[in-house]
């Protein structure tokens, strides 16, 4: 189910030799799609900071918004602070542009 695909895409994202598991980016973001997709908010968070951050994945800062929004509805409340933190450097950005 999606709490093993969770545990696996960690797997992938963070270990470096665990269990003859090497750190891989695109595989990590596939698993944590799967999972995302399946309905958990965990996967979701992580789906989205990856998509915001182009790691193992095209940037998509939208998609990632989305994904991390999904993630918060869903109760999983580290969602909150990454779209906290979102907002904050899409308005400094933004501010560049504007001055």
């Amino acid at each position: 189910g999606a709490e093993g695909l969770l545990m696996l895409a960690i797997a992938f994202a963070y270990c470096y030799n665990s269990k003859g598991i090497k750190k891989n980016a695109n595989k990590a973001t596939k698993l944590f799609r799967m999972a995302a997709e399946q309905g958990c908010p965990e996967a979701q968070c992580q789906l989205g900071i990856r998509m915001i951050e182009g790691i193992g994945s095209r940037k998509n800062w939208n998609a990632g918004i989305k994904w991390l929004k999904k993630a918060h509805k869903g109760g999983y409340e580290p969602a909150k602070t990454y779209l906290s933190e979102y907002d904050t450097l899409f308005n400094r950005m933004l501010h560049k542009f504007i001055k």
